[in-house]
């Protein structure tokens, strides 16, 4: 589960740098609660963006700042805990 998120958050940060623009984005996934998509999606936009709500805080949703692909590994970390916690269906 864990090497997924990390593949998620690559390419979402490299696709959102190419088409979008350079620079640190916001990650978020909803709490299980708080989604009308029964399923695990990962939202990426700009770090002083909004969607769907988010960024806000948990329960709703959970949301990290990522500046490099490097942090990649240590975001997924993060978003395992939350879900291991039982408050994101995967």
């Amino acid at each position: 589960w864990q090497s997924m998120l990390v593949e998620l958050l690559i390419d979402a940060f490299i696709t959102y740098q190419t088409e979008v623009a350079e620079g640190p984005v916001q990650q978020c996934i909803h709490g299980a609660d708080f989604v009308s998509t029964k399923w695990l999606h990962l939202h990426t936009f700009c770090v002083d963006g909004q969607v769907d709500g988010m960024p806000k805080g948990w329960p709703y949703a959970h949301c990290e700042t990522m500046t490099e692909v490097s942090e990649a590994g240590m975001l997924a970390a993060k978003f395992s805990v939350i879900t291991e916690m039982g408050s994101v269906q995967v």
